[in-house]
Parts: C-alpha cells; structure tokens; sequence
C-alpha cells in the first residue's frame, strides 16, 4: 500500500529486475539449489507484493553472487550495493505496517465500514495513497454505491446519488415474502 519515495523506488526497481532475472530457467534452478526458494516477484495488482518480494530478496540475497551465477551479466541486472541491501531491510519494516493492514482486510468477517476505516488510517498515514485508497479515488467503478454501502451498513441516511446507485437492488416486499416462502419450500424437499 506505501508508495515509496522516489530514492527508495530505485531500490525496489533493482530488486524487482534480480527477482525477475532469478524468476526463470536456469537462475531459478541455481537459486533453488543453493537457497531453496525460489523468487517471488511483485504484481502491481496485489497490495502486499512488494512486501513479500522485499521479504524473498532479504532471505536470498547471501545466494546472490557471481560465483554462484556465472552467467550473471552485472552491467544489464546490477546487484544492490550494501547501502541498498540496508534501505532494502528498512523498507521492509515500513511494508510489514501495510502486510498486516492487507492480512486485516481479508478476513471474512470485515464490514466494509471498518474496511473504509481501515483505509482512512492508512491514508492518514501515508498520504501519498489517498490516490487510490480515498472513498473517491478514481479506481472504484461506482463511488456513490460505495459510500451508499458504508452508509446503510453505519445505519445513516442515504443522498439522491447513492439512492440511485442503490436503486438495482431494491426488492419489493411481495418479493421477499415470495423468495422466503420458496426457499422454505425448497429446505423441505
């Protein structure tokens, strides 16, 4: 969920290209062999991929030499300097924060108020984030349902907009005494 700042996103661009080198073929095997792991790379589509990738490079990075890849061409897939290797481990305490929000957000149990709770600390946190993560972001495909769900889960009053987003999911109380009825029917049977 952190975007990095821009110094550090060097550090996680050189990671994610020597996870990708040691993604496949042979480097994978070699890696394999020597660590017995294999490379996770991150998906900007998964919220706690960095995390995870970060996480798999600090475990693998003792295995990361010449001697063990030969191959290894340092000019095209450089290795990370020492001081890197260390902005690396301190990124990876800020990303374990967004690791256990992201664990939090999966439990079944989650409403979606306490979700937007959630998100409203992270944004608190990093601001940054309020891009993607504010109840308004450009990524939601329809924000006044969004906020007409938080509403009707926190028991206050809709507005015209969110009505209407809602309005598909209206049922008429005939309806539900059919769905009901048919349903017991069915349990019977």
């Amino acid at each position: 969920l952190v975007i990095p700042k821009p110094e550090n996103s060097e550090v996680i661009n050189k990671v994610k290209i020597i996870m990708q080198k040691l993604k496949f073929g042979n480097n994978a095997q070699i890696l394999y062999k020597h660590a017995k792991k294999y490379s996770v790379v991150a998906n900007d589509t998964r919220w706690n991929s960095t995390y995870e990738m970060l996480q798999r490079y600090l475990e693998i990075c003792g295995f990361i030499n010449i001697a063990n890849f030969p191959n290894w061409k340092e000019d095209k897939y450089p290795l990370l300097t020492r001081a890197e290797n260390i902005s690396a481990k301190e990124l990876l305490k800020v990303f374990e924060k967004n690791n256990s929000v992201t664990l939090a957000l999966q439990d079944e149990q989650l409403k979606m108020n306490e979700a937007r709770v959630m998100l409203d600390g992270i944004i608190e946190c990093f601001p940054n984030m309020s891009t993607r993560l504010s109840s308004d972001a450009h990524i939601l495909y329809d924000a006044q349902f969004t906020k007409g769900i938080c509403n009707i889960l926190n028991d206050a009053p809709l507005n015209d907009e969110e009505a209407e987003s809602m309005k598909m999911f209206l049922v008429k109380r005939s309806n539900i005494n059919t769905i009901s009825s048919n349903s017991s029917e069915n349990d019977d049977k």
